[in-house]
């Protein structure tokens, strides 16, 4: 499964009792996460109402708001899209100025 979400969290992972976790995680640009999420299908699991909108608006996609909680096998791919700026305000579609997205693709092993 291939999921976008906002964050990333050390809960939406399943570590085996005494066990260890691998995590890679790598930088993507804009069209590298556009052309994962296109070529994979995915999952939105993003949690901030705000941002949904202007995720949508930048990759052109269908991006909804899901405050669900996920747990990542070895087999999922989880972006992330990191919001860095000012609040967002409510029915933003468009960063503000100053504002930045970056892009990471998370996997497991």
């Amino acid at each position: 499964m291939v999921y976008l979400g906002n964050a990333f969290s050390i809960n939406m992972l399943d570590i085996p009792d005494q066990g260890k976790v691998t995590v890679e995680i790598k930088d993507l640009s804009t069209d590298e996460a556009r052309a994962a999420l296109v070529e994979h299908g995915f999952k939105s699991v993003v949690g901030h109402p705000s941002l949904a909108p202007v995720l949508k608006n930048l990759l052109g996609l269908d991006v909804e708001f899901n405050r669900e909680s996920i747990t990542l096998t070895p087999k999922d791919i989880l972006i992330v899209a990191q919001y860095r700026g000012p609040r967002l305000e409510e029915g933003a579609t468009d960063l503000p100025e100053g504002a930045v997205i970056r892009f990471y693709k998370v996997t497991i092993g």
